[in-house]
């Protein structure tokens, strides 16, 4: 459970509300030891922040990883796409190369709602998330096409680096139905 490590708000809160409960308690009783008590919460709260600021965790590496993605899809150069696909995903790395021989990608979002699953041993992933992408074909014959996906994206962590491995992608209109109907 590393969601103490992931998000300040919590640790904010945590504290903020030790920290009422104690001043609710000392200026009720008067007693100084509750003084001792709320600057222990205070440093406390301080080392937590600082912890999770300085602690990157698996889910915060894969989040890292698919902003560089996208920021990498927008340059429209397979080499620097190719660093975020595993060896072991030949398939997948045709796909992109054709891809991106037929289409220019202008823009792409990675949106706010990224869930992600780390595997028992760290060692594999997945991450759902929403994206959207504005795109030309390289013919001419579709510019500046905006389309927006959810995604479904598979990773394996190899020589300390969030690879993909494989994904796929569904209408984010209907995205359960078809979740539940590939995963019959």
């Amino acid at each position: 459970m590393t969601w103490h490590l992931e998000q300040p708000l919590p640790i904010i809160a945590m504290g903020a509300l030790l920290f009422a409960m104690l001043l609710g308690g000392l200026i009720k009783t008067g007693r100084r030891g509750l003084l001792g008590a709320m600057i222990a919460v205070v440093f406390a709260t301080i080392g937590m922040l600082m912890l999770e600021r300085i602690v990157v965790t698996p889910g915060e590496q894969i989040a890292a990883t698919l902003q560089q993605l996208a920021r990498d899809i927008q340059t429209n150069e397979p080499s620097l796409v190719f660093q975020h696909i595993s060896a072991t995903a030949e398939p997948l790395r045709n796909d992109a190369e054709m891809a991106l021989e037929r289409i220019e990608i202008h823009k792409v979002t990675v949106k706010s709602n990224l869930e992600t699953e780390i595997s028992a041993n760290g060692e594999k992933a997945t991450a759902r998330f929403n994206a959207s992408f504005d795109a030309s074909a390289k013919s001419g014959l579709v510019n500046n096409q905006h389309a927006a996906w959810f995604f479904v994206v598979d990773f394996v962590k190899q020589q300390g680096r969030w690879l993909v491995t494989d994904y796929k992608r569904y209408d984010p209109l209907h995205r359960d139905s078809e979740l539940a109907a590939h995963e019959m």
